[in-house]
């Protein structure tokens, strides 16, 4: 076998000395000629309808270039993905639905004047009686957030409601039953260092933007659904991008961007919108709360015999990727639980909560934690050692199992590697026979008896989002360099760096004699994006392919 050159040996980031000298350009490091700032004035209530809105002191406050209201905003742009579900979140909009929901928009030379300005705005509001929870949205008599949503339920597309194999022959053959309320009651908000920071100039009917953005190509078709223009009428650059943990896909919370854009067109400038870490922490978006009632058999040997999970997850105010998230969740079914015999049913429900959204781990931890309880109640009532469990219930190579999201063949088969390896292996690193001493068995109790040590286990799988593209470009030239043109951007995982490598691999060429363009959506091929844990394999293998097109062109 070919001893490789690049892939698995240590080399320079491309972006590494930039990241460690502070020479590294962020969004927030571009000026642009003309450039002014934008300001949100947000709403201190959770539930409330604007009655009236006076902003003429702050338009006539010197350094104001812009006010805007949602008097001002097209009734046609909404916070949508132009897919599902229905479009309901406009931008703004009379009634404010979570406690910093946007109210006013404000354009100024600085920053410091538009939050002086932004003083001067008169605002009354008739309060309203806000839902909470996924228990208040769903009330018989609970007020309705959005009239396309009938009981502040979002309907849905995807397939979150299916019932395979012989359910009730499954919890016949089972020799333990369990049944479980479980639940994610605070959703994670996992802050990256840069909060979501946007440049925007409006010219020649299209939306420029320079944005913190991990996944451009995909955040590019978002903001232009939400803005209801065509595709070709936004371009979007991403520089280094300070982390993301998910939070920067705007896979569906693109307010950030639509807001920065909006005020564009109004100031008739570039603008800079970026948040404040206190907006970055309370009005961004936050990983979804999910309940769910589970009802799970096995038999004694360790194998499931079946599972019945019902779930609800809460979108907050606006409902985009949350029915995503169950729908990739729903794989959890057959990672963890090896039987035909599932039912699944799931709903999307909105509240006055600031919006949910992505975040790593997408869909599968708000499944998986919630599964994996029941799993364990099992295995403890009939004296299984979990990992045994997991061995036995692991799908091996060849396995048929049940993928929703597949539709219309679901019962796929695996095709990568045998997943008992995995946990056999990673039990064996962690001396888990050795520690692990039986159910409630302490491994470590102090000599006064007062504090004791425990450990667990847990699992969970992923699977690259399918039917999602990668694409990328290799141009080699006469004078023998090479480019690779890719959308994917820099946030901190090195995906530009492994495609770059795989180039350099491919061709037998030196890493210093290739280029790898910026991640501009009007310059390179569109890509989904770092997202999913799909990089390395997706834009690898397109880097790879384009590779070996250019051979054969170059030695036909």
């Amino acid at each position: 076998m070919k001893e490789l050159k690049y892939v698995g040996k240590e080399t320079v980031r491309l972006l590494g000395p930039q990241i460690v000298t502070g020479k590294a350009k962020y969004t927030g490091d571009f000026k642009l000629p003309g450039m002014q700032y934008g300001k949100i004035l947000r709403s201190p209530h959770p539930y409330a309808k604007i009655l009236s809105i006076d902003v003429e002191k702050a338009k006539a406050y010197p350094g104001v270039s812009a006010v805007v209201t949602w008097k001002d905003v097209d009734r046609n742009i909404y916070i949508t993905n132009g897919f599902t579900p229905p479009k309901h979140h406009h931008i703004m909009d009379e009634y404010v639905r979570f406690i910093g929901d946007a109210v006013a928009l404000i354009v100024a030379e600085t920053e410091d004047i538009a939050l002086e300005a932004m003083k001067l705005i008169d605002v009354k509001y008739e309060v309203l009686k806000p839902v909470f929870t996924i228990e208040e949205a769903m009330a018989p008599d609970a007020p309705q957030l959005y009239p396309e949503f009938p009981g502040n339920i979002a309907p849905h597309k995807n397939n979150l409601n299916f019932e395979v194999g012989d359910l009730e022959k499954g919890f016949e053959e089972s020799d333990v039953i369990v049944e479980v309320d479980s639940s994610i009651d605070s959703g994670q908000n996992a802050l990256p260092v840069e909060p979501p920071v946007t440049i925007c100039w409006y010219e020649n009917d299209t939306y420029n933007f320079i944005a913190s953005a991990a996944a451009p190509a995909y955040c590019h078709q978002n903001v232009a659904s939400s803005l209801n223009v065509p595709y070709e009428q936004v371009r979007l650059t991403a520089p280094a991008v300070g982390g993301s943990f998910g939070s920067k896909l705007y896979s569906g919370n693109v307010q950030p961007l639509v807001f920065t854009a909006i005020m564009a067109k109004a100031a008739r400038c570039p603008v800079m919108f970026n948040y404040t870490k206190e907006e970055h922490f309370a009005i961004h978006q936050n990983r979804m709360v999910t309940k769910a009632h589970i009802k799970f058999g096995m038999k004694k040997d360790g194998l499931a015999s079946a599972i019945e999970m019902s779930q609800i997850a809460d979108a907050g105010v606006c409902a985009s990727t949350q029915e995503f998230m169950l729908a990739v969740g729903t794989n959890t079914l057959p990672i963890l639980c090896k039987t035909d015999n599932k039912k699944y049913d799931g709903e999307v429900v909105v509240t006055n909560h600031m919006p949910s959204g992505s975040f790593r781990g997408y869909g599968y931890m708000e499944s998986t934690a919630l599964v994996s309880q029941a799993i364990m109640e099992a295995c403890e009532k009939l004296n299984i050692d979990p990992v045994d469990y997991l061995v036995k219930n692991a799908m091996k190579k060849g396995d048929r199992y049940h993928n929703a999201n597949a539709e219309p063949h679901p019962w796929q088969e695996n095709k990568t590697a045998d997943w008992s390896d995995l946990v056999v292996k990673t039990a064996e690193a962690f001396h888990w026979k050795d520690r692990f001493k039986g159910w409630g068995v302490p491994t470590w109790v102090s000599e006064d008896g007062k504090r004791v040590r425990g450990l667990g286990v847990g699992a969970a799988g992923h699977s690259d989002t399918g039917g999602k593209p990668s694409n990328a470009n290799v141009t080699l030239t006469g004078l023998g360099a090479v480019y690779l043109s890719t959308c994917m951007a820099e946030f901190g995982a090195g995906t530009r760096d492994v495609m770059l490598k795989v180039v350099a691999e491919e061709l037998d060429m030196p890493l210093e004699s290739i280029r790898v363009s910026d991640s501009d959506t009007g310059m390179t091929p569109p890509d989904f994006g770092s997202t999913g844990s799909r990089s390395t394999y997706c834009g690898g293998i397109v880097a790879k392919r384009a590779c070996e097109d250019v051979k054969k062109k170059l030695y036909q």
